[in-house]
């Protein structure tokens, strides 16, 4: 590995972790660190080893790398939730209203659905006495999702009276 200064010289130190070697914010003393060839081939020789999964089942065990539980989806998690979904958006505002009135209540309807998505996965983590701390530290990440999910369905219930009150004076 080549060190080059700002003004173009080749510094003769090779170890990059050196504290001089780092790069400044000034720009005066910003030090650029250059790959050889032989590394920059090397990069490349690893690069063709690593490429993913290949198998099918390699793929689609790493598609689900990233979900742990779900609670930060903003759509229902399945056709279940769709049926609930509705049913709570027809008692709020009937089949025939006013499309933003029905946005609004669409909003309420997905943040309680989500209220009780985090709710239950609260209860099936058990209740047991004996918590390891692990365990506790799990169910208290749960409060952020169930007070995000609090909040947008407050925000829209003060919405939706809103457009509901302001319909009643148009309208009057």
């Amino acid at each position: 590995m080549v060190i080059v200064a700002s003004d173009g010289r080749a510094k003769g130190r090779k170890c990059p972790n050196d504290a001089a070697s780092r790069k400044s914010r000034g720009g005066a003393h910003r030090i650029t660190i250059i790959a050889t060839s032989n590394q920059v081939t090397a990069n490349r020789r690893n690069a063709q080893a690593s490429t993913g999964p290949r198998t099918a089942a390699g793929k689609a065990r790493s598609r689900s790398n990233a979900q742990r539980h779900g609670l930060a989806a903003r759509a229902p998690a399945s056709a279940d939730d769709h049926g609930e979904l509705d049913r709570i958006v027809a008692a709020l505002c009937g089949e025939h209203c006013d499309p933003v009135l029905r946005a609004q209540a669409l909003i309420i309807a997905d943040a309680q659905l989500m209220v009780g998505r985090v709710r239950m996965a609260r209860r099936n983590r058990g209740d047991d006495v004996a918590r390891d701390a692990e365990t506790i530290a799990a169910t208290a990440r749960l409060d952020r999702y169930e007070r995000r999910a609090l909040s947008r369905r407050r925000r829209a219930i003060a919405r939706y009276d809103a457009i509901v009150a302001l319909a009643q004076v148009s309208g009057a």
